[in-house]
């Protein structure tokens, strides 16, 4: 790993630390665009970055807003599956994707982080003891905002990554 690579993961981090903490919360989701970095370094440098990325950044933003409990781990792993699905399918293709396939692979990756999140949700209120209503009108719109943050994220990224590239960041 070469000193750009490790610096432009270093941005992603903080970034994704960031944009946590510039989302919106509503009683049943999340508005956040937290995830661009992760996919965005997955992208560029495969998985294992995107996974870094992802975990690291989740990681530290649940130490310095919830500080460490017992589902921790728990919620850092949607942050891993996002790194680790738009990061292999990136590595698959050479790195080289349509927005077509760009779209697909960060809806993809919403969709499951989605499930997972709400899995994670449903086991932190078990394990910490509060109370959750899962009704199918907040799953529904759980998903439906995870379909919007993946047109937005689509639009956005592949100008990222052009922009990361040509700044010579980009290298793998």
């Amino acid at each position: 790993m070469n000193a750009r690579r490790l610096t432009t993961n270093a941005v992603g981090i903080a970034l994704f630390i960031l944009l946590s903490y510039l989302s919106v919360e509503l009683v049943v989701f999340k508005l956040s665009f937290a995830s661009f970095p992760i996919i965005v370094v997955s992208l560029l440098f495969g998985c294992v970055d995107g996974m870094a990325v992802g975990g690291v950044g989740e990681f530290i933003h649940q130490l310095l807003t919830y500080g460490l409990t017992p589902t921790t781990v728990l919620w850092v792993l949607p942050a891993l599956v996002r790194g680790l699905i738009v990061g292999l399918y990136a590595q698959r293709h050479g790195f080289a994707l349509s927005l077509k396939q760009t779209a697909v692979i960060v809806l993809v990756s919403s969709l499951v982080v989605t499930a997972l999140n709400t899995v994670v949700w449903y086991a932190d209120a078990a394990i910490v003891g509060y109370p959750i209503e899962f009704t199918f009108v907040s799953i529904v719109l759980r998903f439906v905002n995870s379909i919007v943050t993946a047109a937005i994220l689509t639009a956005v990224s592949p100008q990222a990554v052009n922009l990361i590239r040509k700044s010579g960041a980009g290298k793998r």
